[in-house]
């Protein structure tokens, strides 16, 4: 059985396993967790896994691998945005961050081993290039990036983006993992692959006539 803690702050995911600690999701919340002092007290940080590399998931990277010297797991569609410090202002943001080099490219695969925990990994692009979902189908525990929230889907209107992407990997590759799939999104509380299928806006959303 799997455990997990999300963070103060944005929503992440410490995942526990004997000694080892798997975090995964905002490096960013991780940083503030431990500057509180609070929920983020005792990590053992062994591997960060990053399911995407938008800025608010990315930008503290290099902090926590220096502070843990942890390897650093990332989809290689997504390892730019991570090693480039240019990346984001060659788009027109005014974001900078300190640049780090992925220990670990991981692509989509029925299995894989992380500090003893196995994950399926699933690409389901659309909010950003390399968007990855990790799923434990022994526990039926989907960690979702910002694929899909409670009552809605990732943004797709920033570089990279791809609405149809998004919807047919959520409608193709998410909805067949099971109803009682508890998904741990990227922000915002918890839900479940049922509750979102079920939920009408998101039929909108995902049907032929798609509305941002």
């Amino acid at each position: 059985m799997i455990k997990y803690q999300s963070f103060t702050g944005e929503f992440s995911r410490r995942i526990a396993t004997r000694w080892r600690r798997l975090v995964v999701g905002s490096s960013s919340t991780l940083r503030r967790a431990r500057a509180t002092g609070s929920s983020g007290r005792g990590i053992e940080l062994r591997l960060l896994l990053l399911t995407h590399g938008h800025i608010d998931h990315i930008q503290d990277v290099a902090k926590i691998k220096r502070r843990f010297g942890c390897p650093v797991g990332v989809h290689p569609g997504s390892a730019p945005m991570l090693s480039d410090r240019e990346f984001f202002r060659d788009f027109g943001f005014q974001f900078e961050i300190e640049p780090v080099t992925p220990d670990l490219l991981i692509e989509a695969t029925l299995s894989r081993d992380f500090l003893g925990m196995n994950f399926e990994v699933l690409e389901v692009p659309g909010h950003c290039p390399g968007s990855l979902c990790f799923f434990s189908r022994a526990n039926e525990l989907l960690i979702g990036g910002d694929v899909l929230f409670a009552g809605g889907v990732g943004r797709w209107d920033l570089p990279g983006g791809d609405g149809d992407l998004l919807f047919a990997g959520i409608r193709e590759k998410l909805y067949p993992l099971g109803d009682n799939v508890t998904v741990l999104p990227g922000h915002g509380p918890p839900t479940s692959i049922g509750a979102e299928r079920s939920v009408e806006s998101f039929r909108a959303l995902s049907g032929s006539d798609k509305r941002r």
